[in-house]
Parts: structure tokens; C-alpha cells; sequence
């Protein structure tokens, strides 16, 4: 996915990987699954990086808090299969992820592929096939509330 959106199909973006792990150890104080860790290397890449991203995508599926405890996943073993990076908020919002502690203004525009395995992730390629044969019609759902 890299490769591709740093082709000129993919718009010449000079995209980054980087590994929530590492992320969270060094960024979320060590607390396996803590949004913190996410939300402060976001703030820190925004305030020191010298090229500032432009966009994030999260690729992996993460779960709230309130799920974890609201159904006691965090005794179920098949936790660290479904909650690969995290989210924030109730509910759930990447979003704030991108938002300075105490607002809800984002610093960056973020969206996330929430795939658990690799052959979710290739379906981003089935997507950019279409893009390229000009097949592709994204759908867009807009929700004005109440």
C-alpha cells in the first residue's frame, strides 16, 4: 500500500510505516493498547517532523475501552487478534486521536482500513485495480442527526 501511494496512481505521497508497538513503548509510557501512545506521536509528528503528514491511515482493527470492559474482553484470548491498534473515546472515534487533549478539533484528517489479517488488507488492492479501470464508485454516507 506504501509502494502505491507513493506512485504517481496513488498521488506521489510521501508515505511513512511506522509500528504501533514501537509507538506505544515509546510514546504511550509502555501501556500495551493505550490510545495515548497513538494521540501523542500524532501531536509530536505534527509539532517536530519537519515535512508534517498530511494524512494518516490507521490500517488494523482496534476496540474501545468501553467494549473491553462492557464485555470482559480484556480475559478473552482472542484480544490481540481483533484489537491491532487503538481507537478513542466513547464512542469509539479516530478523530480524536488527531485532537490536542481537551478539544475536538483535529490536527490532521485520519481513516482507518480495520482489518485483522492480511487478506483484508488485499482488498485495498482489488480497490486500486478499479481505481485504475475506472470502475470504482465510492459510496459516500452522510447522517445529519437528529
Amino acid at each position: 500500500y506504501r509502494a502505491y501511494r507513493a506512485s504517481a496512481n496513488g498521488g506521489g505521497f510521501n508515505s511513512k510505516i511506522y509500528d504501533i508497538n514501537e509507538i506505544t513503548d515509546q510514546f504511550g509510557y509502555g501501556i500495551k493498547n493505550h490510545p495515548d501512545g497513538l494521540r501523542n506521536f500524532i501531536l509530536y509528528s505534527e509539532q517536530q517532523f519537519q515535512i508534517k503528514p498530511q494524512y494518516i491511515f490507521i490500517i488494523g482493527r482496534g476496540v474501545s475501552y468501553y467494549d473491553y470492559r462492557s464485555q470482559n474482553l480484556d480475559s478473552d484470548p482472542r484480544l490481540p487478534l481483533i484489537d491491532l491498534v487503538p481507537t478513542f473515546g466513547w464512542p469509539a472515534s479516530d478523530i480524536l486521536l488527531t485532537c490536542p487533549p481537551g478539544t475536538t478539533a483535529p490536527v490532521v484528517p485520519i481513516g482507518r482500513l480495520a482489518a485483522i489479517n492480511g487478506g483484508e488488507v488485499l482488498t485495498c488492492k482489488k480497490w486500486k485495480s478499479m481505481k485504475q479501470r475506472n470502475d470504482y464508485h465510492p459510496v459516500i454516507l452522510m447522517i445529519k442527526p437528529g
